[in-house]
């Protein structure tokens, strides 16, 4: 990302976070090195976000890091959910549209949010700043989860494959997907030692994304979408399927 503070953005144009573990890493020797600036501020350019948490970290670098001319001050979209709302978001907004975006994003990012935004007259520059890999270890991961005692509660989560594996007291297994990719990967290794047809057998999304996915692409029966795209929302949503008896 060197050399984009200078590159491409003036106070009227916008910024488009994605990822922001990458934006974080990106502004960190710049607060802390920080001098006068003499170009325009990034202060004054609004970062349009797709859901609270990633609001939440922009909005907290200042506190961490001291507010400086690339401090985060106008935060917007949080509420969006999906990138395909937040799209719209931007596209809708009153007033004057941005002119360009800057669109930080990773490898398996879809063209939803391009597309809608280009169709709208905004220029939108990508740029790639992660990468999704596979956990190598997440069959022996699984395998250990599924010796757990029947009368105990498991969760398997994989730090490099976004997916959870719940063993609850009721022996009802919840499968929660946090990404088409992941499910796309993991699927086949559920599959071999897991029953497809099992009826305890669940499965959860964490947002409309993934659940589309899984029905078209993999055929499955999604029981449970959460209605924001935040571990509370699904585990809430989750307890009103259990209550229900279904």
């Amino acid at each position: 990302m060197r050399g984009l503070e200078n590159r491409y953005w003036e106070p009227a144009q916008l910024l488009c976070i994605g990822s922001i573990d990458q934006l974080v890493s990106f502004l960190h020797p710049r607060q802390s090195s920080y001098r006068p600036p003499t170009d325009p501020s990034w202060s004054s350019i609004p970062f349009y976000v797709v859901g609270q948490a990633t609001a939440t970290v922009l909005a907290a670098i200042g506190q961490i890091y001291g507010h400086t001319d690339y401090t985060p001050s106008i935060i917007r979209g949080e509420s969006s959910g999906t990138g395909e709302r937040l799209a719209q978001f931007i596209r809708d907004q009153p007033g004057e549209k941005p002119k360009r975006l800057l669109y930080l994003t990773g490898d398996k990012n879809r063209d939803t949010v391009p597309t809608i935004l280009r169709e709208a007259g905004i220029e939108l520059v990508s740029l790639t700043v992660y990468e999704t890999q596979n956990s190598h270890t997440f069959e022996e991961d699984l395998e250990k989860a599924l010796r757990v005692s029947p009368l105990g509660t498991q969760s398997c989560y994989c730090a490099r494959t976004p997916f959870t594996l719940s063993y609850l007291v009721s022996n009802r297994w919840w499968i929660i997907h946090f990404a088409p990719s992941a499910a796309e990967f993991v699927t086949p290794i559920l599959n071999k030692h897991l029953q497809p047809s099992d009826s305890l057998r669940k499965i959860a999304a964490i947002g409309p994304v993934t659940a589309s996915f899984l029905r078209n692409e993999l055929n499955m029966h999604v029981d449970v979408i959460s209605p924001k795209p935040t571990a509370q929302d699904l585990v809430a949503a989750i307890g009103l399927y259990d209550k229900s008896g279904v």
